[in-house]
């Protein structure tokens, strides 16, 4: 609303800041990577820079970086939440927490799937928290009275826009019945290509991506069998590819028992795109780590990922066409009204479109 004052009602006006937030996410990407990677290591800056050129070629975060919509800004809010609650449970400073929560809040205000990162964060922390009891870790016991005051303090900032939304958030579904392992083909398919539809068409290459990451997590897996802050944070990237993508395809399923089953649309799962290209990035640099040729073989498969994604967004362009619909209609009307005339316009949703374009 405050943007629009100031840059009117163009649609490169209104789709500018998206894309600005889009840049920033690849910043937010190279943070949370590296910090989950081990910003003091060497790998941890390749980590970094690897998970950041994926976003920034991702045909799936670029389309969502020019709409006018709140998706992208909601990844970035994901990305800096997590990336801040990292930080904390490694040195335990406060500013980190209050980033933490600020973060997180703001995303809780941006898309309402927002509340997967306090579910993902809170679940990992009971583990470190398990542990430090345990372990009887002090220092960690004592953090954990100010992880709990910012979640309360979070929620409680929330408070006032959640008794606003509830009584106006959509009561109806409209969703259709989508098979998990088309939805599970959907969601590869776009997070690696960013290709929504015909996925069938690209699994010869997307398979080899699986692969990948799939030889990654076993590498990820065996350093978190020796380092408790790999596991942690392994934990937390997985989950945070997981369990949104759980969350999406249950809601989405046409039951009478939710009072809100929207359409299955894959701009639910921009939200942690982030952690999903950080832990790719992670698993390819752990791979070899311990060969005397592993740089060429990580170098091998950083190219292979950073090439599918290329070929994703190489085939995005040459379909952004102007098609023929809104614009056309408004010259037609335009054309062909006369002074008594009237538009009896019916639909349940795209009348704000319209009446955009046709002011009359």
């Amino acid at each position: 609303h405050f943007w629009r004052l100031a840059s009117g009602d163009s649609e490169f006006g209104l789709r500018f800041p998206s894309a600005g937030i889009g840049v920033l996410t690849v910043v937010a990407t190279y943070l949370l990577a590296r910090e989950v990677a081990g910003k003091e290591r060497s790998a941890g800056r390749w980590v970094g820079l690897l998970a950041a050129w994926l976003l920034a070629v991702s045909r799936f975060d670029v389309w969502w970086s020019q709409e006018a919509r709140m998706y992208a800004l909601a990844a970035l809010w994901a990305a800096l939440a997590f990336w801040a609650a990292v930080r904390y449970w490694d040195s335990g400073r406060r500013l980190d927490v209050i980033l933490y929560a600020l973060f997180a809040c703001a995303g809780l205000y941006t898309l309402y799937l927002g509340v997967s990162v306090l579910v993902i964060a809170n679940l990992v922390w009971l583990g470190v928290v398990g542990r430090a009891i345990w372990a009887r870790e002090e220092k960690r016991w004592r953090n954990a009275i100010t992880w709990i005051a910012a979640q309360v303090v979070l929620l409680a900032l929330f408070v006032p826009w959640l008794f606003y939304a509830l009584g106006r958030m959509p009561t109806w579904s409209s969703a259709s019945p989508v098979k998990l392992g088309v939805f599970t083909r959907i969601y590869w398919t776009v997070l690696t290509l960013g290709i929504p539809t015909h996925v069938e068409r690209y699994a010869w290459l997307t398979l080899p991506l699986l692969a990948i990451l799939l030889g990654g997590l076993a590498a990820l897996g065996v350093q978190a069998w020796r380092e408790r802050r790999a596991a942690r944070n392994l934990a937390l990237l997985a989950l945070g590819v997981l369990l949104p993508a759980g969350v999406v395809y249950a809601v989405s399923l046409p039951r009478e028992t939710f009072f809100y089953s929207p359409q299955l649309a894959p701009r639910y799962l921009i939200l942690f795109a982030p952690a999903f290209y950080a832990l790719l990035a992670w698993g390819v640099v752990r791979l070899g780590a311990r060969l005397s040729w592993g740089r060429w073989l990580r170098a091998g498969l950083a190219l292979l990922v950073l090439g599918g994604a290329i070929l994703g967004l190489a085939t995005y362009y040459p379909e952004r066409l102007l098609i023929d619909d809104w614009k056309s209609l408004v010259a037609t009307l335009r054309d062909y009204k006369r002074p008594q005339d009237a538009v009896v316009l019916y639909t349940d949703q795209n009348w704000p479109v319209f009446s955009y374009h046709y002011a009359d």
